[in-house]
């Protein structure tokens, strides 16, 4: 079976939150690139609203034998809400909710990364050629403590690409400085503007989805370049195409 399809697994930002078009997700820029370069013809998403790692390796079982077989690239981005529940602690009374510390941080990564070595090991068993493990940004740059957590967050997903062979897409260095344009809703970048029970700044806008992208492709091979056509005899002409539903 020839390997021709581009999965993408994740939650909501993987699913497309926020972006304004299906064709102004990441999964569908990505998904042009490995077009225009071979990798892939198809594409499949494996995301949903509110996933954790957890969510997403109970999934990803559920996927037949053939699609693994079939696909030339994956991507994962998760991670997001794993800490996310940590927020939970804001909207109990106390002293059952209070303050998150790094050691309640801690705790919650404890789960994630077994979860998230599980999820890439079995993935890497099926040999897919691609493989890109993608870090995660952070949508609070001005708060010490979500500062924190996301460099521990990524310094575990590193891990586990290293251990396993992937490689990395550097999603947080690329949002690094651009939260304010790249995040839909952005307000103040601190921890309490995730509180609120009502848009979230949170997900990225499609200027966000974009800058994923472009991690992401930094980490595959380049675009095929087509011959001019005075240089075209003795050569095979590449088509793009027209590119198609994912």
């Amino acid at each position: 079976m020839p390997r021709e399809i581009y999965l993408a697994l994740g939650d909501s930002i993987t699913a497309g939150y926020n972006a304004s078009h299906p064709q102004s997700t990441y999964v569908w820029h990505v998904l042009q690139h490995a077009r225009s370069c071979g990798l892939a013809h198809r594409g499949r998403v494996l995301a949903r609203h509110l996933w954790t790692a957890r969510d997403l390796w109970r999934a990803a079982l559920q996927l037949p034998g053939e699609l693994w077989s079939a696909t030339r690239l994956v991507t994962v981005l998760i991670g997001g809400n794993d800490l996310r529940r940590l927020l939970r602690r804001y909207y109990l009374p106390a002293p059952v909710g209070g303050d998150i510390t790094p050691s309640h941080v801690e705790r919650c990564l404890d789960a994630f990364q077994p979860t998230l070595a599980e999820l890439c090991a079995y993935v890497t068993d099926w040999q897919i050629p691609y493989r890109v493990l993608c870090t995660v940004y952070n949508p609070a740059p001005h708060s010490d403590l979500a500062c924190f957590a996301l460099h521990r967050l990524n310094q575990i997903i590193r891990a586990v690409a290293q251990r396993e062979g992937w490689a990395v897409a550097e999603v947080a260095a690329a949002f690094a400085g651009h939260e304010a344009v790249w995040i839909d809703g952005y307000r103040n970048g601190r921890l309490e503007d995730l509180v609120v029970p009502w848009r979230r700044p949170i997900h990225p806008n499609n200027a966000g989805h974009g800058g994923i992208a472009r991690a992401i492709r930094q980490v595959l091979p380049a675009r095929r370049r087509t011959t001019p056509k005075s240089a075209r005899q003795g050569h095979a002409v590449y088509n793009r195409g027209a590119g198609g539903r994912q």
